[in-house]
């Protein structure tokens, strides 16, 4: 299993190439076990820890004014930090 709470920005990564890794981090991620996450009415917590998790690895920077506007989703996450 892919640890994401090991997630992070790199040096001069762009908000929306670190946003793209993380989506494609997600689509690797076993179909069934998702699958499983959402019948079990699990997935909004995954969401959010994988959004959580997203935030923490910005740049301190841009990781401060993300987490002062507490986005919901790494979407609007990603729209604040640009």
């Amino acid at each position: 299993m892919i640890d994401i709470t090991k997630l992070s920005q790199g040096e001069k990564e762009k908000i929306r190439d670190y946003h793209a890794r993380v989506l494609e981090l997600r689509r690797k991620l076993d179909a069934q076990i998702w699958k499983e996450i959402l019948v079990d009415g699990l997935m909004n917590g995954m969401d959010n820890l994988l959004c959580k998790n997203f935030i923490l690895g910005m740049k301190p920077e841009i990781r401060q004014r993300v987490k002062y506007d507490r986005p919901a989703t790494i979407e609007q996450a990603k729209e604040i930090a640009r």
